[in-house]
């Protein structure tokens, strides 16, 4: 009769545990995104942007409440880059390359947001003519002077569908970006930049798909 009882505690946990959480993993697929924006890099620059976004992983959660309602959560793993500029006039006109890494959160059918971290090279063309002297003193005039810096990048972005499932998803999206340059006279010039414009989907990708279910009953 001893000999049983461990075998007995074994599953009641294992019977627990699984009433608790539940995890697999399945495919499905979901949309590559292109986008267009108008961009304003406070305090006085425009510009504009376009990248595309894919996304390669999904995770889904359920919980089961104590009055039995499921809460269902969804969000995406995409990554992406996006390329653009800006002009601040009588001054120069900024070219930014950034790759970044995100997630995708559905709040319900019509609306999503997007949080994503991303590293760049921004290239900078000065206005006006510039000279630049030589080791022998020589004074020449320099075309398309500018400089290369690097861009670390956090942005949010929420977006409003247009068009009801079954077809094509366009979106229109608003975008704030944090955003630093460096090295800038040796340390960092901070922006503070805002982007709206419309996101596309153009084709769709197969991804794993990981469901985790949470039972508060138990």
């Amino acid at each position: 009769m001893n000999a049983s009882r461990p075998w007995i505690f074994l599953t009641l946990i294992l019977c627990c545990k699984h009433g608790t959480t539940q995890d697999s993993i399945e495919r499905t697929t979901k949309p590559i995104f292109v986008e267009a924006a108008l961009l304003y890099d406070f305090p006085q620059s425009y510009g504009l942007m376009a990248g595309v976004n894919i996304p390669f992983r999904s995770l889904i959660k359920k919980t089961i409440t104590r009055k039995d309602n499921i809460i269902t959560k969804q969000k995406d793993a995409i990554l992406g880059v996006s390329a653009g500029f800006y002009r601040y006039q009588y001054n120069y006109t900024g070219v930014l390359l950034t790759s970044f890494i995100g997630f995708r959160r559905y709040v319900r059918p019509s609306l999503f947001h997007e949080t994503a971290v991303g590293i760049g090279l921004l290239r900078t063309f000065y206005d006006g003519t510039v000279y630049k002297v030589d080791a022998a003193g020589n004074v020449n005039e320099a075309n398309d002077y500018g400089r290369f810096y690097a861009t670390t990048s956090f942005s949010w972005a929420i977006n409003f569908l247009l068009r009801k499932p079954g077809r094509s998803i366009l979106a229109v999206q608003l975008k704030p970006l944090l955003w630093i340059q460096y090295p800038y006279n040796s340390f960092i010039k901070p922006h503070f930049s805002l982007a709206a414009g419309i996101k596309y989907e153009i084709a769709k990708r197969s991804v794993s798909v990981r469901t985790k279910t949470k039972n508060k009953k138990r």
